[in-house]
């Protein structure tokens, strides 16, 4: 749709001029996506400051949609924004990844439970092949990232409950948060790919019981190598700062 106007003057038409609609919608999403995706990477890092005023300048557009953006990242909570304050990314604290790995040992459980014998031959080929992909000598950090978020999230769809999907899709950034700004050669652990290996199989022999038992034991030894991380992260960057004191 476009806006026409025409001009005006001593009663001859003059040559109409055409403008384009602005969407603003599509502008919300494209300022939406750009944020999230800097969030997620790691790029704009957990308790960075926003400048609203910035980020309109250099992607060239009004406040609305920024405002609109970060309004919806914020119901995410992947950032906090503060009245008559600064807009930031949201931290990251021990206690909300546990909860996070609480509910994703829920709901993946339940993903298992409800799959197992459901999954075609195919989906169980697929979830091999992912799993021999994501464990390769030459994968990167973020290409296994994305392939064990693929394979997880296959099992959970394959539950056909969209309920239990929707749920899942609301956790996935803020276990993506963590792992990238926590991140260690640990996925590099070959146990982690017999993990896989035997929910797979316990899925595909029609096995709901041990499928969820081995998928709850899985993200509990995830969770505990995270909060490992975390700590040592903490206890580093602790000692720097004393030593920083002394210092002066």
């Amino acid at each position: 749709m476009s806006v026409r106007a025409s001009r005006r003057g001593n009663g001859s038409a003059g040559p109409t001029v055409t403008f384009p609609q602005i969407v603003l919608r599509q502008a919300i999403e494209h300022v939406y996506d750009l944020l999230k995706d800097k969030i997620l990477s790691g790029e704009l890092a957990p308790g960075m400051r926003l400048d609203v005023g910035l980020i309109c300048q250099q992607l060239g557009v009004s406040r609305t949609p920024v405002k609109n953006a970060l309004q919806r990242l914020y119901m995410q909570g992947l950032v906090e924004i503060r009245a008559r304050r600064a807009t930031m990314v949201a931290k990251i604290e021990p206690n909300d990844i546990k909860e996070t790995f609480e509910l994703r040992k829920a709901l993946e459980g339940l993903a298992c439970e409800l799959a197992a014998g459901q999954l075609r031959a195919e989906q169980i080929e697929t979830l091999r092949d992912l799993n021999r992909q994501m464990f390769s000598p030459a994968i990167t950090m973020a290409e296994h990232a994305r392939l064990n978020n693929d394979f997880h999230r296959t099992i959970v769809e394959a539950s056909g409950n969209s309920k239990l999907v929707n749920a899942y899709g609301q956790l996935h950034a803020h276990l993506q948060i963590a792992r990238v700004h926590y991140g260690s050669n640990a996925w590099r652990n070959r146990a982690f790919c017999a993990e896989h290996d035997a929910i797979i199989d316990a899925l595909s022999r029609n096995d709901p019981w041990q499928a969820r038992q081995l998928m709850e034991a899985h993200i509990e030894g995830a969770l505990a190598r995270l909060l490992s991380k975390i700590g040592t992260t903490e206890q580093s960057a602790s000692s720097t700062a004393g030593a920083q004191q002394e210092a002066v």
